[in-house]
């Protein structure tokens, strides 16, 4: 239990992404970060959820709905969670609030009160082709972002994009990096592992540049015929699998579908490689992942993976297939390169924790507070005594 006197910022967590996830990502970050607070009393705005981590959370009042049937009536709990949510922010009892997501179904609700603003990426703004012409993100983060008392980037990358895309001063921007926590990890079989593989994590689709990935490794299978591939996500699509028969590695493809905190760690483990491609990415968590498994990184040069990785792993031309075969290649044949690979990798996740993300997202919540209460008094009319 926190002390009382030793509260200084009372914050409101919305219900956005904790509807969303059930486990990793968005979700993992908040809950991460709002445990360790010292000085702000983080509170949760949602009433169902499927999300692993507040199931795991004794201060969040809430009722856990297991995954099947909260996909059978996501819609309805969705307009629960919302009206909920709406509900908290009306009575005001919080000093800010922290949206988790871009909807602004909030605005009208919040009155005065000051909200912070995390951006995880900009990668709407950047990759708009990749995206739905009725994808409304890009849209809801910019009216955020103009309204919003702070901005919180997760990369250096995504603030410079933030000013560029958005417009947004740079003195109303934070970065705080994400952090990471290794986890004790039981070494348990994982059925249909292949024996020698590496690991691609995540979405597939426009710009993660799988394309470029999957031709690569078909230039791998000639030269490296025991090299495997595993997967993590959802299942291969058709034209996914028309993709791995054209380029005759079918065989060599092994998907794995929702993959717990405790197999995915195996992956990483167990792994040759993990290999990165992506166009964009706000930060990379997956790359913090590797590292605490002790896994070789290969990236691509691009958006914010020098940032995060630095000289702890090794990278390739973006949209080239034989510079990420070639680097691939280096990594699994050369053990003294992923040694030195690894041991950067063990030094540079120490810049990486959660409590110096919890710190530093307290000291933005003071900030955005103390800005707050300099508006209010410039507001009020001044008093002049007379009395001479």
């Amino acid at each position: 239990m926190k002390e009382a006197n030793n509260i200084r910022c009372r914050v409101l967590l919305d219900y956005q992404t904790f509807h969303i996830q059930r486990f990793g990502g968005i979700s993992r970050y908040f809950h991460e970060m709002a445990s360790r607070m010292r000085r702000t009393e983080c509170t949760i705005s949602i009433l169902l959820s499927m999300n692993q981590y507040l199931r795991s959370n004794p201060r969040v009042h809430f009722l856990y709905v297991p995954k099947r049937l909260f996909k059978a009536l996501e819609g309805l709990f969705r307009a629960i969670n919302r009206c909920g949510s709406l509900r908290r922010i009306k009575a005001g009892r919080f000093d800010v609030l922290h949206p988790t997501y871009y909807d602004p179904y909030f605005l009208d609700a919040l009155g005065d009160k000051p909200f912070v603003l995390t951006v995880h990426d900009m990668t709407h703004e950047r990759y708009p082709e990749y995206f739905a012409p009725n994808d409304k993100t890009a849209l809801h983060k910019r009216l955020l972002a103009e309204r919003a008392a702070r901005i919180i980037a997760i990369s250096t990358c995504t603030k410079r994009d933030i000013m560029h895309y958005l417009h947004v001063p740079e003195d109303k921007i934070d970065v705080i990096y994400h952090g990471f926590e290794p986890r004790a990890v039981a070494d348990v079989p994982v059925p249909g592992l292949p024996p020698k593989y590496i690991l691609y994590v995540g979405e597939r689709r426009g710009y993660k540049n799988f394309g470029t990935f999957a031709a690569a490794f078909a230039l791998l299978h000639k030269t490296c015929p025991d090299l495997h591939v595993v997967l993590t996500g959802r299942p291969a699509s058709k034209s996914e699998q028309r993709l791995y028969e054209e380029q005759g590695i079918a065989d060599c493809v092994h998907t794995f579908t929702d993959v717990d905190d405790n197999t995915l760690a195996l992956l990483f483990r167990k792994a040759e490689a993990f290999v990165y491609p992506s166009l964009y990415e706000g930060f990379g968590i997956p790359i913090l992942e590797a590292f605490a498994q002790d896994c070789p990184v290969v990236l691509s040069r691009a958006s914010c993976f020098p940032e995060v990785a630095g000289d702890a792993a090794l990278y390739f031309d973006t949209l080239s297939a034989e510079s990420l075969a070639e680097a691939v290649e280096k990594v699994v044949g050369d053990a003294n390169l992923r040694r030195r690979l690894v041991e950067k990798g063990r030094i540079r996740l120490k810049d990486f924790t959660w409590e110096k993300t919890a710190q530093q997202t307290e000291a933005c919540y003071m900030k955005c507070l103390a800005e707050a209460q300099q508006a209010e008094l410039r507001r009020k009319p001044q008093i002049h005594n007379d009395n001479s």
